[in-house]
């Protein structure tokens, strides 16, 4: 009878681990809940391709440099309409990427639209910064995920030149 227990408490161990190491994480499940409608786009890419797009758009906004060599995986997901629900379900969003270890680096809000930018570092070198717009008036959302190795100089030269952008 015991070895039955044992058996049991070990097969639930087991069924426990697998199902937790395989979960989705909020940005996974928000994505794979939205990407089937019509207007909805995601589009991933691999570090180098990813650094070949940032070196393009550094001619034009140098501050972006800086980050080219330290990007691993670049997503991308766009909603271009209005979908019942999405505010309510980006307000958990954001909810629950505060519960996975991201903090909030900066937040605008203008006129009903909003920016969101969002990092959670990673000890192994895997630091992810999440970048959420919705554009109120045409009901868009974009959001950005990028994962690299993103140091503290990196993202204050980066929101030093977001602050100079915008006055």
């Amino acid at each position: 009878m015991k070895k039955f227990i044992l058996l049991n408490l070990t097969f639930c161990c087991l069924l426990t681990f697998h199902s937790t190491s395989y979960s989705q994480n909020a940005i996974d499940d928000f994505i794979s809940y939205y990407k089937d409608y019509a207007d909805a786009h995601q589009l991933s890419f691999p570090g180098f391709i990813a650094r070949i797009g940032i070196d393009i758009a550094a001619k034009e906004e140098p501050a972006l440099q800086s980050f080219s060599d330290r990007i691993s995986s670049l997503r991308l997901f766009i909603v271009d309409q209005h979908i019942d629900g999405l505010n309510s379900d980006l307000k958990f969003l954001k909810k629950d990427l505060r519960q996975e270890g991201y903090e909030t680096l900066f937040m605008v809000r203008d006129d009903g639209d909003e920016v969101h930018l969002f990092l959670r570092e990673d000890p192994r070198h895997r630091d992810q910064l999440v970048l959420l717009i919705r554009d109120s008036d045409d009901d868009n959302l974009l959001l950005v995920q990028l994962k690299g190795r993103f140091n503290q100089d990196d993202l204050l030269y980066l929101k030093d030149q977001m602050e100079v952008s915008a006055r």
